[in-house]
């Protein structure tokens, strides 16, 4: 799902259709918050930290990253802060 809202998105902009661009990742972060969070909140709220957890949480991060980037062109500091989160939480800055 999340390939498939790139690719509609992208083409979307491609054409200057920001409409259906917008429209496609509503509707993917729409999914992603009432399917993927709300069926998988067991796994997110695991007292052990395994594997399943772990790629829950790999496949979250994903999404997110991904949905942050693809709302640049419409909200550029708001992505850029929900970014910005996401990366400095989970990449350490090299100094």
């Amino acid at each position: 799902m999340l390939e498939e809202t790139i690719v509609t998105a992208t083409e979307a902009l491609d054409h200057y259709d920001t409409l259906q661009a917008g429209r496609a990742i509503e509707n993917f972060v729409d999914l992603l918050s009432n399917w993927y969070v709300r069926g998988n909140r067991r796994r997110f709220w695991k007292a052990e930290s395994g594997v399943d957890k772990q790629a829950a949480y790999a496949t979250l991060y994903e999404c997110l990253e991904t949905v942050s980037r693809m709302m640049a062109p419409f909200m550029p500091f708001l992505s850029e802060a929900v970014y910005q989160n996401l990366v400095r939480e989970s990449t350490p800055m090299n100094r």
